[in-house]
């Protein structure tokens, strides 16, 4: 009896898996343009929002930076992606520097979108909450936000 029971809850997480019932994910991916700047992300954690990863790019008039993103809070249609600074070529903002990139997913196709780029002397331990208002809306582009 015990022996079946064990098959049957064996059957139950195999079915699952096969039917990609798997781990939840929270995500934020894409990118903006706002005239005189060029934004990219694609970063995912788990649900919970730990294990975050992803990149980062920034290009702003000369300078380009390149982030590994260590932190992710979805929160709705908001998300926060935070991390540390991999390559830059303006010494203002050197590798090693953090960020943080508020979004603000409106729907497809992102004319509604928003996102706010931050640079701070030290990667975040945490990222803060999703709920700065001071967004810039996009002039082109689209960002998906997933909350699972």
């Amino acid at each position: 009896r015990l022996t079946a029971l064990v098959a049957t809850g064996m059957a139950i997480i195999v079915a699952g898996s096969a039917f990609g019932d798997g781990p939840q994910k929270n995500r934020v991916a894409g990118s903006a343009k706002f005239g005189f700047a060029h934004v990219w992300i694609e970063a995912h954690s788990d649900a919970n929002g730990m294990n975050a990863r992803g990149r980062f790019r920034l290009q702003q008039g000369s300078g380009d930076w390149i982030g590994r993103v260590t932190g992710l809070n979805v929160v709705g249609n908001r998300a926060v992606a935070c991390g540390v600074i991999t390559k830059s070529n303006n010494s203002t903002i050197p590798v090693g520097s953090g960020f943080i990139q508020y979004f603000e997913d409106n729907g497809s196709p992102g004319s509604q979108d928003r996102s706010r780029t931050v640079f701070v002397d030290a990667p975040p331990v945490v990222c803060p909450p999703p709920t700065r208002d001071d967004l810039f809306r996009l002039n082109r582009g689209n960002y998906v936000v997933e909350d699972n």
